[in-house]
């Protein structure tokens, strides 16, 4: 049966357009406004009180291009918000857009919004008062955001031309997580698993890699590479008890690289890490040599483990391991050192 409900769908200019709205519940909202070709808009909502609108096309003055954008959401729960804002094509209508919302549960939001390119974009959520931001600008992107559990955040940036990619993918309670990529061809990866952990990736320049997989309690994590051909790869693993007695929880991991050519990978384990490695310079290894994700540089396994890795210049080399219990290191280099 279905209760009372709002629903607007606005007018189409163009041929091939297609919109579709289902609701049940009360005091539900959908608005679909299409402007272009070949569109294609479908909202379904079941519960009470949620709100859904999809518009592509026509962003104030004479932007009005919308041409073979697909845009859908679908809402399970109460009191949920979903946004697709498509300005999708050129005005050859070659360009092609696709964003998807999917929320169940209740008190969810979703924003996703992208201009011209070929973008495409996801966003799933399952759980209660989970949050998803989603920008994306020029063409070529594509995002992938996953969030189960409740309170999750995650906003995904993609604010340059060419191809970037970004995914979050968050299981848990109070999770955050957040990637901003400027520049072109650009690639960063958030895995979390827990509860009360917070993240942050930032590349600009080209060709920059990053990927970050944490699992535990109440972990912290900031990368930001800054100038070309920058690899970092960060993987901060612990579970419960069981894990050889090691659960990975108040952990700390700082990543900074200025230069070109710069790579870093590692892993931790233990309780109560804490580690930072900054890089400026060009051509700067913490790991040895590997392909991209491989853990071969770093390792901190134990409990209150600290390291602190510094390197300034060129051609520098760091690499150091840690197994035990309270154990501290620091490593600064200058042009040339080696270690």
């Amino acid at each position: 049966m279905l209760g009372a409900l709002a629903f607007t769908a606005g007018v189409a200019f163009g041929q091939g357009n297609t919109a579709s709205s289902s609701t049940t519940g009360n005091g539900n909202s959908s608005s679909v406004l299409q402007t272009g070709q070949s569109n294609s808009g479908t909202t379904s909502q079941t519960g009470n009180n949620n709100e859904a609108l999809i518009q592509q096309g026509n962003f104030g003055g004479g932007n009005v291009q919308s041409n073979n954008a697909l845009g859908s959401i679908s809402q399970i729960g109460d009191r949920n918000t979903a946004s697709v804002l498509q300005r999708q094509g050129f005005s050859g209508g070659t360009a092609v857009s696709e964003h998807s919302v999917e929320q169940i549960g209740d008190r969810n939001d979703a924003f996703l919004q992208t201009f011209n390119g070929g973008n495409t974009g996801s966003v799933y959520q399952m759980g209660d008062r989970n949050t998803s931001f989603s920008q994306q600008s020029a063409s070529g992107h594509a995002v992938d955001i996953d969030q189960i559990g409740n309170g999750n955040t995650a906003r995904t940036f993609q604010l340059g031309g060419g191809d970037n990619s970004a995914a979050i993918r968050q299981d848990g309670d109070n999770n955050f997580g957040e990637i901003r990529q400027s520049g072109r061809n650009n690639n960063a990866s958030q895995w979390i698993a827990g509860s009360g952990n917070t993240g942050y990736s930032t590349q600009d320049g080209l060709f920059n890699n990053q990927r970050t997989e944490i699992t535990g309690n109440g972990n912290d994590f900031s990368v930001e590479q800054l100038g070309d051909r920058n690899f970092s790869y960060v993987n901060a693993r612990g579970t419960g008890p069981g894990d050889n007695g090691l659960r990975l929880n108040n952990s700390s991991i700082e990543i900074l690289q200025d230069g070109n050519n710069n790579r870093i990978s590692g892993s931790m384990g233990g309780n109560r890490n804490s580690l930072e490695i900054q890089q400026t310079g060009e051509g700067n290894l913490i790991l040895g040599s590997g392909g991209d994700w491989a853990a071969l540089g770093f390792t901190i396994e134990g409990n209150r483990n600290s390291g602190i890795v510094t390197q300034m210049g060129s051609a520098n080399t760091a690499s150091f391991q840690m197994i035990g219990n309270g154990n501290s290191t620091v490593i600064s280099q200058g042009p040339g050192s080696s270690l």
